[in-house]
């Protein structure tokens, strides 16, 4: 939910649309995704114009920074088991993809290299297999839907140039994705 002033308020809604409550404190939030588990949300913080991962325990009704790079580190995924987090990483204009253990402890790993364009991770299979994630300059994008276990198992979306925000279905079977194929952005699987 926004608020005036670039602030802006996680909050929950009923499938019916009315507000259930706010979920912590108003910021510079966005990205959010809840665990596997549904105790926690992670999403990126923006404070004096550093953006890291941060996460939010749902129990305990308190946030935890995640990340502590001086460059942009955001857009969260959590793995489908929930014991890592993948997130953008770099530059924010062409970052590489990383992971490291949700818990916090351990050290993160890269899992995609900067390609020279923005990275944008929006997914990954129910078996942890597949990670999906948009590759876009300013007049172009692609989906990439890349092997965890070989990073050569490459796949490429790409009808329009356009392509962004996919997701894989539960089983496996389909992609969801949004391109422009006549002047309006709409969903396609």
């Amino acid at each position: 939910r926004h608020n005036y002033g670039s602030q802006f308020q996680f909050a929950w809604f009923g499938r019916d649309g009315k507000p259930l409550g706010n979920v912590g404190n108003p910021g510079v939030l966005n990205g959010p995704r809840i665990s596997p588990d549904q105790k926690t949300v992670a999403f990126t913080r923006t404070d004096e114009g550093n953006s890291d991962v941060w996460t939010f325990d749902l129990a305990r009704a308190s946030a935890a920074r995640f990340t502590f790079g001086p460059d942009f580190e955001g857009r969260p995924v959590w793995s489908p088991d929930g014991k890592e987090l993948m997130y953008a990483s770099g530059a924010s204009e062409a970052p590489s993809l990383k992971r490291k253990p949700s818990g916090g402890v351990g050290a993160e790993s890269v899992i995609v290299n900067p390609t020279g364009n923005g990275l944008q991770l929006t997914g990954i299979s129910r078996d942890g297999h597949w990670l999906v994630y948009t590759e876009a300059s300013a007049l172009h994008s692609v989906i990439s839907i890349r092997s965890l276990e070989d990073a050569n198992k490459v796949v490429h979306v790409e009808e329009q140039g356009r392509e962004r925000d996919g997701s894989i279905s539960p089983d496996g079977r389909w992609l969801l994705y949004s391109t422009v194929p006549a002047g309006r952005r709409e969903v396609f699987v």
